[in-house]
């Protein structure tokens, strides 16, 4: 099952770059176009994927952008199904962001080069092979725009330094024991949080 959540504002932006010119002395209209961006989320709208998709709606309100969020459930070929799906739209969004999950990325860019549709990848980069194929953003793929990724490794350790230092404040012996529980063996970004 898909879930998707949209949300839409209609607040007209009044700018210098939104003003139609107008040869009277009346005031210049405003255009009320505004960004369409849909974001294909890996997850199930809960936890962390859900975290991250109101952070997504918190800014686009702020930056007056409507945001549609399309759940993929945790599978990769229904994500790319999606993708298939907004790329066949009459109306395409003017920006897709989506996720190198079970790397699918390349598939993804080979249906939005086709389709036209200005693409970023966030999360996850592309993998050592991905690369052979698709080069650096905007090289092979013009729709590719960039990547946005965090430094998972260094997040990794921030999460296991703060478990442990988290650990020695509750034992009086100084003696903690811990365990960590991995995410998804095919995500780049789990796979990077858990190097030593």
């Amino acid at each position: 099952m898909c879930v998707i959540m949209t949300s839409v504002a209609c607040n007209k932006v009044n700018d210098e770059s939104s003003l139609e010119s107008n040869t009277s002395n009346e005031q210049p209209t405003p255009i009320s176009k505004r960004l369409h961006v849909v974001f294909v989320n890996p997850g199930y709208p809960e936890s962390f994927w859900l975290m991250t998709s109101n952070f997504m709606e918190e800014v686009a309100g702020d930056l007056e952008i409507d945001l549609e969020i399309i759940y993929s459930n945790r599978d990769h070929i229904a994500m790319v199904k999606h993708v298939e799906d907004v790329a066949a739209r009459d109306i395409k969004p003017d920006y897709l962001i989506v996720v190198n999950e079970k790397p699918v990325a390349v598939d993804i860019f080979d249906i939005v080069e086709r389709a036209e549709i200005n693409t970023l990848l966030m999360s996850n980069d592309l993998n050592s092979e991905q690369y052979i194929i698709a080069g650096e953003p905007r090289e092979r793929y013009k729709k590719w725009l960039g990547v946005m990724i965090p430094d998972n490794e260094y997040a990794g350790v921030r999460i296991a330094e703060s478990v442990i230092e988290t650990g020695l404040r509750m034992e009086r012996d100084q003696n903690i024991e811990m365990f960590a529980i991995g995410g998804s063996e095919t995500t780049p970004a789990s796979i990077d949080r858990l190097k030593d």
